[in-house]
């Protein structure tokens, strides 16, 4: 008797401590939907915590104070723990919470759901709170079930209707497959899904409290998309590994970190090292370091640019305009971009540059401008959007030597094919230069970047050079003492060997 009142006062004791604590809960019931041993690494207390904050507030129907953002690499257990555990405990505080949980598939969130279900209908859970969840024998199925406290869980996958059904929580785990990561479209469809579709299905928009976990793919992921419309949001954001990316989030969180990593038991700098060697530099700095730029550049490094403070002597042999034009003006459209180009047989030479939002008449107008100050021997213009109207509209009202260029190929494949001519060495920027700067920036996030007219507007010239500069170098004496004349000024004072300043970037960001 004495033994069977020790096992219930036990059995109470750790019912308290799992009820009072999410972390306790993961740890007692691991076994029941983990085979393998648990290894604790102090990134799973910290989610937990974090979930709990928002979770006791909706227990006492108190106004949500903000959206939980978290970023975690694959493999630190955030499934278990925020899809699976997380619900289950909270019923055990309150079941009459209604939860919707989505993840890219609708089979994925339905297997977190069936787990959770798992953990509520084990007989260790039962042991540990007697009677205390009773499903409804109608409607306990694979998608969907409720409890007979009115207590709910719909599961389903990005653009799911989730119709009839509402959530105090509203849970997203990974909303994008990684191998669908380059999809803009895909990207999009997610994106508008959260905040056209799951938003309104809340019991109250004052209460209900959407949390998105997730490994970053691309700057315009979810993740990216809600942080940029802005809104009370807690972002915690745990990359594998300290790096000169300062994107651990909230930065107090770097204290926990040993000798740089998360988690060095899963993740020590070996495995990180075989992750980074089969995944590639690109997608292990989104999944892995949480940040879809990488640190030294994707298609362009950082390091291939090279820099000057001084114009050469000689006089160079091509000065190209290269317009990269947006549809129209606008908060969502691109920038209508021109970069001047100075040709010698050393290289290309950045020697100006202009992005922004404009209208036709004013991007007609600036390409007039562009060209008093910086007389080109070629003005090229992608042969779209706007530029379709452009090239025929100079030509037929001015004597700018304007042409159209048609690109073949996605964006990425263009840009490939110029990233040699970087690496090795022909490509020169002005050092202490705005425009500059933001060029390799873009540069070296792309493809993942949500604006990438520079790199279009860079990638445009460089293709070009390729493909017709041994012929256009060779122009007309003509045109040869035509430009000389025409830079004559420029080349004595190098306009004082910088950019000019004058209408550079206005409106870029």
């Amino acid at each position: 008797m004495k033994n069977d009142r020790a096992l219930i006062l036990q059995q109470e004791l750790y019912a308290d401590i799992c009820k009072a604590s999410l972390y306790e809960f993961v740890l007692y019931f691991w076994d029941v939907i983990v085979p393998d041993p648990f290894i604790d690494n102090w990134h799973i207390k910290y989610i937990c915590d974090e979930l709990q904050i928002v979770a006791e507030r909706i227990f006492k129907r108190l106004p949500k104070e903000y959206d939980l953002i978290i970023n975690v690499p694959p493999g630190t257990s955030k499934s278990t723990i925020c899809s699976i555990m997380f619900p289950a405990w909270c019923w055990v505080n309150d079941p009459t919470l209604k939860f919707i949980t989505g993840s890219y598939s609708a089979s994925l969130s339905s297997d977190h759901g069936m787990k959770s279900r798992d953990v509520l209908k084990s007989e260790k859970f039962n042991t540990l709170y007697p009677d205390l969840i009773e499903f409804k024998k109608d409607q306990d199925l694979k998608q969907s079930y409720q409890n007979t406290a009115n207590g709910g869980r719909m599961s389903t996958g990005i653009g799911g209707a989730a119709t009839g059904f509402h959530g105090h929580i509203l849970t997203i785990d990974d909303p994008n497959n990684p191998k669908q990561a380059g999809s803009r479209a895909v990207l999009k469809t997610s994106c508008n899904w959260l905040t056209s579709t799951l938003s309104t299905r809340t019991v109250s928009k004052e209460i209900t409290v959407m949390i998105l976990i997730m490994q970053r793919l691309a700057e315009d992921d979810p993740t990216g998309y809600l942080l940029d419309i802005g809104g009370p949001i807690r972002h915690i954001c745990l990359p594998a590994e300290i790096t000169d990316l300062d994107n651990v989030r909230p930065r107090s969180a770097e204290q926990y970190y040993k000798d740089g990593l998360l988690d060095p038991n899963r993740m020590n700098r070996n495995v990180l090292a075989a992750q980074r060697k089969r995944l590639g530099s690109r997608e292990y700095t989104g999944q892995f370091l949480q940040n879809p730029v990488a640190s030294e550049g994707n298609l362009f490094k950082r390091s291939w640019w090279k820099w000057y403070d001084h114009l050469m002597d000689a006089r160079y042999m091509l000065r190209v305009h290269s317009w990269d034009t947006a549809h129209k003006k606008g908060q969502e459209n691109d920038f209508s971009v021109c970069t001047v180009w100075d040709v010698y047989p050393e290289g290309a030479y950045l020697i100006y540059g202009w992005a922004e939002k404009v209208t036709y008449p004013e991007l007609k107008a600036q390409a007039i401008l562009i060209n008093s100050l910086y007389p080109a021997t070629h003005i090229i213009v992608e042969d779209k959007s706007s530029g379709q109207d452009l090239v025929p509209d100079l030509l037929a009202t001015t004597t700018l030597p304007v042409s159209a260029v048609k690109v073949y190929g996605d964006k990425v494949s263009r840009a490939s094919t110029c990233s040699a001519y970087v690496e090795a060495g022909n490509a020169f920027l002005p050092n202490d230069d705005e425009f500059a700067a933001k060029l390799v920036e873009q540069c070296a996030g792309f493809p993942n970047l949500k604006h990438d007219d520079i790199v279009d507007s860079t990638t445009l010239f460089i293709n070009w050079l390729r493909d017709n500069a041994p012929a256009a170098i060779e122009f007309s004496s003509t045109r040869r003492d035509i430009a000389t004349k025409l830079t004559h000024g420029y080349t004595e004072n190098k306009h004082s060997n910088h950019l000019r300043t004058h209408t550079l970037t206005k409106g870029y960001r």
